[in-house]
């Protein structure tokens, strides 16, 4: 089977953990450990795609200035401050090849997949295609 010829759909996990801009960032950090993820979409009140965020952008608010970081004004400390706003995202019959070049060529580690209404549906990570690869040259 050629990677072109698999879909998005096959490969992505589902369903996924989101979150809104109102997240704390203390929520946030307890949900990457409890679901051992490394990061995961922002949605709008509708469940429409806004953005991505990760427990690399959580570790670089402690890079922030101490004033700032405990400035509830500054850095009230949630998603929204820190979260990736502009996300690319790939639809369930897309194609795995397709995704891998996206990764590749934005230098990213996950890739939302959506429905048509650019609502969350699935998520791509490299180990996700790493798991489908192996599983299917076991037969």
């Amino acid at each position: 089977m050629k990677l072109k010829d698999i879909k998005a759909k096959d490969v992505m996990t589902k369903p996924v953990v989101c979150v809104n801009l109102k997240t704390s960032t203390e929520e946030l950090s307890r949900l990457f450990i409890e679901k051992n993820i490394s990061g995961t979409p922002v949605v709008d009140e509708t469940g429409k795609l806004i953005g991505v965020v990760s427990k690399t952008d959580i570790l670089e608010t402690h890079l922030l200035p101490e004033e700032y970081r405990e400035s509830p004004t500054l850095y009230p400390g949630y998603v929204e401050n820190i979260m990736v706003p502009i996300v690319s995202s790939v639809a369930e019959e897309d194609s795995i090849d397709q995704v891998i070049k996206l990764m590749v060529e934005e230098n990213i580690r996950r890739v939302v997949v959506t429905d048509r209404e650019q609502k969350v549906v699935g998520i791509i990570t490299p180990m996700d295609i790493l798991k489908f690869i192996v599983k299917k040259s076991e037969g």
